[in-house]
């Protein structure tokens, strides 16, 4: 089953998003339950027919994000997800459910087309992101790291590192206590947005985005 399909036009490419159920895992590729993502093409407005000429890509190789939608802002494609994409009962333990609420949204994120690829950065709104060690990055924050090999604890149960040209973020399962990881290939500076339960990893090149919930 395809889900929350959403059709837009960049740079004269038509892009046809959609968050398919199902998928088997590829690598290090659909690892989660679900998946959002994108596939190129042509739409054709009088049949309603879309013709794809590209592979499915993934939009987010983080643990949480799903149901994308976009929408046009001073010249801009932004993008939004539901980072909370999960399975019921690991939704049942979530340590946030005690207060009432459960999942949030991203933040937005601007689409760009390069070299016949989308590409999302994180939106200029965010303001300033501080260049940091890693031993400096100790919670909520805009954080930039130049480095190419570092790691960040963000908790006893999150951490995000880097080794060269691959990102990973290991995390310990508050339902289960068992290690989970994620990794994305990536070129520029890795930019982290770091909330109190949730952080989301951009690049400067826009070639990969993370997006994972965390509690200690």
């Amino acid at each position: 089953m395809m889900e929350c399909p959403d059709i837009l036009t960049i740079d004269g490419q038509d892009v046809l998003m959609f968050s398919p159920q199902g998928l088997p895992a590829q690598g290090d590729r659909l690892q989660n339950i679900h998946n959002t993502g994108y596939v190129l093409g042509k739409f054709d407005s009088t049949s309603g027919s879309f013709e794809v000429t590209s592979d499915f890509e993934e939009l987010d190789q983080g643990f949480e994000f799903y149901a994308s939608q976009t929408l046009q802002h001073a010249g801009r494609h932004l993008l939004w997800g539901w980072a909370g994409m999960m399975p019921s009962d690991r939704e049942k333990t979530l340590p946030t459910r005690q207060a009432g609420w459960a999942h949030v949204l991203s933040l937005p994120r601007e689409l760009r087309l390069v070299g016949g690829r989308l590409r999302q950065y994180a939106i200029a709104e965010l303001g300033e992101f501080r260049q940091a060690t890693p031993d400096k990055i100790t919670g909520p924050g805009l954080w930039r790291v130049t480095a190419d090999t570092w790691q960040v604890n963000l908790t006893a149960t999150m951490i995000v590192q880097r080794e060269r040209d691959t990102v990973t973020i290991k995390r310990i399962a508050w339902e289960s206590g068992e290690t989970e990881i994620r990794q994305a290939k990536v070129s520029g500076d890795v930019l982290l947005v770091v909330d109190n339960d949730v952080v989301e990893l951009y690049t400067t090149s826009g070639d990969a985005v993370m997006t994972a919930r965390y509690f200690d």
